[in-house]
């Protein structure tokens, strides 16, 4: 599947509109937890029927076909119409054009919702776009997963919507939910992934009407539902999303998402400093940020944060205990530890003297701890000896920890039983967690170092089973974050609304400048005037001047040989002269020139910039500027609007800027101006805000860039 790139064109932004949310919520219910299935297509469904047997479904299942006879040992109804039942949930695998005939007759009829696995919509261009927004109007009111996708599997409840033959199991209660964009990962997890309580698998494609938003809010009416995972390429609605993120927070759900499809932002209209440093990524970790989203590194970190959160809850802190049986694994350990914020702290004194005493004197009372013990032994602890090591465990962790992990590879059972020895390790970590009541974790040094069989095991003990070092010490990092975050509290941050489409116009420097300074940010004292009357104007100014050109249709005017700074009043004719050839050379006249005195005593620049996100509404950037911004990228900092004030500190501190009062006076009053003109504001952006010795912010360039919405009275 293509990466899918931010655009506000996109049928979820066209269709959203038109979809009862209360009434579609609740048909999307019963897709999800459907006791009824119709198949809608050819041989291909045959697969899908065997994945919705092998899930244990045991509600009624229906086939449409009208040249079958039956398919998979189902026998096929010759149409929708003579579907001799309702179903809750339809898959649905015929060609584009059929498929919207098709779910138009299954939303007449009232089916609960359709997943449309087939291809060749959005996906492909703009006639498969117009198609998709056809899709999604024959839906109406039903609940629409897809298309390109794979659909939905329940393994709760043991029901399968999903068009690929996969493995599909029953889990025990509680679990986690995945919800991607990518139907392959879908298929590797339910295929490969063992010991994960994975209770919904949502493989949702292009998004023509239900996106990650809508799915979260139905995964949160379902109380077995412990931790959400997402995938995503692109995202449309912002502020959806993050509404229903916030819900779950509230609620105790924590959310974990893995972002691909990285790149620019789509549509430059404006080729300012600010959309040339603005990427996706930074647009979205402003965003995770603001939501008490989970990111992670990876699909198998995805997978391992789950199970964490799923098995062993959110944790009380950053603490925790580890044990191995390998020195040199530990110092790996320690460093992942400090890289994903985990602290191990060392046991309480009356602890350490205990396990100084329990403990042969080869082996030193740490964190991590390399529990270095003999097979057996008639004196002392042993690896053989569950009581001893759980008691070790416990006088290392008590008091200490919010979370207990060991660390060991487990060689696989058969007739030499080489596994035997490591098994009391395991079993210990039971009483441990009974003991502690915190989180126990038993995880391999490799990711293939405990057996599925074993990991199964360990999984219905309630022990949370990893598979590798590094992808658990991530995991138990991001349970540990989840611990200490406050999202959740309070009402839910806004983001400000996308705009439409329109024509974008460019304000001339003069025009923005009056702009920024009716919103209280220090302008320089300038006047316009023509290329003959300069010279005259500039001896106005008792100080060296700047000359630009002013147009609104050149946007880096000293690119182009339009600007002229620090000039004398004798200087300021041979500069308009040499101003007119250059621009001539690049197909401009100067009709115009704006004379401004030059700033005194600059110390630094600085860029503030906002620009329309057609996810996100209005992004802000404040950082490193001057003309070499793009060469400063490391220190800008992206902030979604309306400005957290949190977010502005954190910014102006790592700019080492927090005891500056005009900078932070001019960042706010920026914000605000982008917030009050966000219904037509494409571009905003002062490059540089100069930082003056005497303390001030002046705004020593402007662009303003405002799409002419019909009917906006500007």
């Amino acid at each position: 599947m293509a990466p899918r790139k931010f655009s506000v064109t996109s049928s979820v932004a066209i269709c959203c509109a038109r979809w009862a949310p209360d009434v579609a919520q609740r048909r999307l219910n019963r897709l999800l937890r459907p006791r009824s299935i119709v198949f809608v297509g050819g041989r291909h469904v045959a697969s899908a029927i065997r994945t919705t047997r092998r899930a244990s479904f045991d509600g009624d299942i229906a086939v449409v076909n009208p040249t079958r006879e039956d398919i998979a040992g189902v026998r096929c109804t010759p149409s929708i119409a003579d579907l001799p039942f309702i179903p809750d949930a339809a898959l649905v695998a015929l060609s584009p054009e059929r498929s919207i005939v098709a779910v138009g007759e299954l939303a007449a009829l009232g089916v609960g919702g359709s997943v449309v696995i087939s291809s060749g919509f959005r996906e492909i261009g703009a006639y498969g776009a117009d198609l998709e927004i056809r899709l999604a109007e024959a839906a109406g009111d039903m609940a629409l997963i897809g298309p390109n996708c794979l659909g939905v599997i329940n393994q709760f409840d043991g029901a399968a919507v999903f068009g690929d033959d996969v493995l599909a199991r029953q889990v025990a209660v509680p679990g986690a939910a995945i919800v991607s964009q990518s139907g392959a990962f879908m298929i590797g997890i339910a295929c490969v992934e063992r010991a994960f309580p994975l209770g919904y698998a949502i493989s949702i494609g292009n998004q023509a009407q239900i996106g990650h938003a809508e799915c979260i809010e139905a995964l949160l009416d379902d109380p077995r539902v412990k931790a959400i995972g997402l995938y995503l390429e692109g995202l449309d609605d912002g502020a959806a999303l993050g509404r229903a993120c916030w819900r779950a927070a509230k609620a105790g759900v924590p959310i974990v998402a893995l972002k691909g499809g990285d790149g620019a932002l789509g549509s430059q209209v404006a080729q300012s400093h600010t959309a040339a440093i603005l990427v996706e990524s930074a647009v979205w970790r402003a965003f995770v940020d603001r939501f008490g989203i989970r990111e992670v590194s990876s699909l198998k970190a995805l997978v391992e944060t789950l199970k964490i959160l799923s098995v062993g809850g959110v944790s009380r802190g950053r603490r925790a205990t580890i044990v191995s049986f390998s020195g040199g694994l530990n110092g790996q350990v320690a460093r992942a530890a400090a890289t994903w914020g985990i602290e191990l702290p060392p046991p309480l004194p009356d602890r350490a003297e205990a396990l100084t005493a329990r403990l042969p004197r080869t082996i030193a009372v740490s964190n991590p701890l390399d529990l270095n013990l003999p097979y057996t032994s008639n004196t002392g602890a042993s690896l053989e000896d569950e009581e001893a090591i759980a008691d070790i465990i416990v006088d290392l962790a008590e008091g200490v920890a919010d979370q207990v992990a060991f660390i060991l590879d487990v060689p696989p059972s058969g007739p030499d039983r080489l596994d035997e020895p490591w098994l009391p390790a395991i079993r210990a970590m039971t009483q441990v967690r009974d003991r502690l009541g915190v989180p126990a974790i038993v995880a391999g040094i490799l990711p293939e170092g405990l057996e599925p069989a074993l990991r199964e095991r360990i999984l219905a003990d309630g022990l949370v089973p990893l598979g590798g070092f590094a992808e658990a010490i991530e995991a138990m990092g991001h349970a540990a974050a989840l611990a200490i975050a406050d999202h959740g509290a309070g009402p839910c941050p806004e983001l400000l609304p996308p705009l439409p489409d329109a024509p974008v116009r460019t304000l001339d420097e003069q025009a923005a400048k009056a702009m920024f300074a009716a919103a209280g940010i220090a302008v320089p004292r300038h006047i316009a005037a023509t290329p003959e009357e300069a010279p005259i104007a500039a001896r106005s100014f008792d100080v060296p001047v700047a000359i630009k050109a002013l147009s609104g249709a050149i946007l880096h005017k000293a690119a182009i040989g339009g600007v002229s700074l620090s000039l004398g009043p004798n200087e300021v004719v041979r500069a308009v002269t040499r101003m007119q050839s250059a621009l001539a050379d690049h197909g401009h006249d100067l009709a115009q020139i704006l004379i401004e005195e030059m700033v005194p005593d600059p110390r630094r620049e600085i860029i503030l910039g906002a620009r329309h996100d057609p996810a996100m509404g209005i992004v802000m950037v404040v950082g490193a500027g001057g003309a070499g911004v793009e060469a400063h990228r490391g220190t800008v900092h992206t902030l979604l609007l309306p400005l957290q004030e949190a977010t502005l500190e954190h910014a102006l501190a790592d700019l080492g800027l927090t005891e500056h009062a005009a900078m932070r006076a001019a960042a706010t009053a920026f914000a605000a101006f982008a917030v009050a003109h966000s219904e037509t504001l494409e571009t905003a952006e002062i490059n540089p805000l100069i930082l003056t010795a005497s303390g001030a912010a002046i705004a020593a360039d402007a662009v303003i860039q405002l799409r002419d919405i019909e009917g906006d009275p500007r």
